[in-house]
């Protein structure tokens, strides 16, 4: 459509990580689409990855090893240890929205979502708030340092129409931002 490549997130399923044919079909899927690999990022839930870590480890590494950025999804609600989250090539923790939607009223939840994304960061790795409704919770999750968030407050979920309408509407802005800085230059 003429708009430029951004990058899209989905969930890889309980089954996809115990059979050996997602790799295979992305690979062949962005052959033949023409898309780099980094256009995608595979999120696995940390209940998943808990389920089966060793067929967890070994997807993340083909995945990564193909390029593909992987995520451990609904962080916080897995019971996972902790050895085997930062023993997965994770590019990047999505921190449950739980957390996030009871930080005002929950100290604890404020701690837990100061606990990851300080973890998130030392392992290099990028820290994505989910379920942010509020700019109160974009401040709070913005104070603890955590890089992105999604959820309501920016938008709900889109057709492949609208999302092609929101991209258009972003490529006019940024042009027009440019324009606006070189005649400051």
């Amino acid at each position: 459509a003429g708009l430029k490549t951004v990058p899209v997130a989905f969930n890889i399923g309980a089954e996809d990580v115990r059979e050996n044919r997602l790799v295979p079909f992305l690979s062949n899927l962005l052959r033949d689409a023409g898309v780099a690999p980094s256009a995608l990022e595979c999120e696995l839930t940390e209940t998943s990855i808990v389920a089966d870590i060793r067929a967890a480890k070994k997807l993340f590494d083909e995945l990564v090893k193909m390029g593909v950025p992987t995520a451990v999804d609904d962080f916080g609600t897995g019971y996972s240890s902790l050895v085997h989250i930062t023993d997965l090539p994770v590019s990047v923790v999505k921190i449950d929205r739980s957390f996030v939607q009871t930080m005002e009223t929950s100290k604890g939840s404020n701690a837990i979502v100061q606990a990851i994304v300080a973890m998130t960061k030392a392992m290099g790795a990028v820290c994505v708030a989910e379920g942010v409704e509020t700019n109160k919770q974009l401040a709070d999750i913005r104070m603890h340092g955590c890089d992105l968030a999604q959820g309501y407050l920016f938008d709900k979920p889109l057709t492949p129409e609208a999302v092609e309408v929101r991209l258009r509407e972003l490529h006019s802005y940024r042009n027009q931002i440019d324009q606006d800085m070189a005649i400051l230059v």
